[in-house]
């Protein structure tokens, strides 16, 4: 517009470089006008050896999350792609509109909306359907898990939900296709089959995060 070039898909990260930016300068006013201003001092920022052991001790097991948390949407989205571009892409949209509506009462109602606004087609609602009429029901366990976590994390314990996540990783490995495709008594659900997978193993994760809890101070 103007005097600014169009920068195609790349002006979205443009755009977020600057929102970013922006937000960052106002934090720094904001811890500039707090008491947090006399420890901006360059002697504040030397490491200290212990403290750099007890953050890394911390945050490994963050770290290891986080790339499980990865590796598991790359173990969705080939399981997923089985079905064919419109499926995968039917996915990406679940994504977005699971993050966005976390109650179910929500998404179930806005969901359509959303997409459409989204621009997805009539056939993509409904393979995206497929998948999130079964996981927003699974979204107050999320939450429970969320919560658990940070009580958790609170305590020094950020383990216990990497265990989680590692844990559920490779039972989606097993759980994915065999809801998806069927076996014996277990009939095919097919794209709904992963949000079943995904919804059984975050819910044997956040038992497993309660018993922690139980059994911590």
């Amino acid at each position: 517009y103007g005097f600014i070039p169009a920068f195609g898909i790349g002006g979205l990260a443009i755009a977020t470089v600057i929102s970013q930016s922006i937000g960052t300068f106002y934090l720094a006013y904001k811890i500039n006008s707090c008491k947090l201003r006399k420890y901006l001092y360059i002697h504040c920022f030397i490491p200290k050896l212990d403290m750099l052991r007890e953050l890394f001790s911390q945050a490994l097991p963050i770290m290891f999350s986080m790339l499980f948390i990865g590796v598991g949407i790359f173990n969705i989205l080939y399981f997923i792609g089985q079905f064919g571009e419109m499926a995968t892409a039917g996915y990406g949209s679940a994504l977005r509109v699971e993050q966005v509506f976390l109650l179910p009462v929500i998404g179930l109602n806005v969901s359509n909306f959303l997409l459409d606004v989204m621009g997805s087609d009539a056939a993509s609602i409904a393979l995206t359907r497929e998948y999130l009429d079964i996981i927003f029901y699974g979204t107050f366990i999320v939450m429970i898990q969320i919560s658990l976590n940070g009580a958790l994390n609170a305590q020094g314990d950020t383990k216990s939900y990497r265990n989680v996540l590692i844990f559920s990783f490779f039972l989606n490995i097993f759980l994915n296709p065999l809801f998806i495709w069927g076996y014996g008594f277990i009939p095919a659900f097919g794209i709904g089959g992963l949000a079943i997978a995904t919804v059984i193993s975050q819910s044997i994760g956040t038992f497993y995060l309660a018993y922690k809890i139980n059994s911590c101070k």
